[in-house]
């Protein structure tokens, strides 16, 4: 099955992604904004020994299971917003040094989302909120239940 960007149901591992297949020439047929990619050329396929970026480098295995949670962690917090907020639109972004993020879209915010790559942390995801009506743009969640509520909070203005 081939991963669509911008249909999480489909997400089940990041080397699905278009970006390393035949189609990212093609960007514009399953991109909202080609621009969140670098040079096209630069990306060859997934390489799950390159995707926890923290020192000392994890094994290969490791890595590959924090991916495995990461895309599902990314799947499970869009299922969670759609829910709560109604239509969205959203994209599942891999950068070339295989940093992935969740680009998400309302009428009322702009999100990006970043998964926790320090096994340690109780923190699982990171939300960068972009709304005029936010002050406290970040937020550390342990949940992405935590996340939508603390995305809700941050909406509700201030009694």
């Amino acid at each position: 099955m081939t991963l669509d960007p911008t249909d999480y149901t489909t997400w089940t591992t990041f080397s699905d992604h278009p970006i390393f297949g035949d189609t990212k020439f093609r960007i514009t047929e399953w991109s909202h904004d080609p621009s969140r990619y670098c040079e096209l050329l630069s990306y060859g396929h997934f390489m799950p020994e390159c995707y926890v970026h923290i020192l000392p480098t994890l094994p290969v295995e490791e890595q590959q299971r924090i991916a495995d949670r990461d895309i599902r962690i990314f799947a499970n917090a869009c299922a969670e917003i759609e829910r709560i907020f109604g239509e969205v639109i959203y994209e599942l972004v891999i950068l070339d040094d295989f940093t992935a993020y969740l680009w998400v879209k309302h009428s009322r915010f702009e999100i990006e989302l970043y998964t926790g790559k320090d096994i340690r942390s109780d923190h699982i995801i990171t939300m960068f909120i972009d709304s005029p009506d936010v002050d406290d743009s970040e937020c550390a969640c342990r949940s992405t239940t935590e996340l939508v509520t603390r995305l809700q909070g941050a909406l509700t203005p201030a009694i």
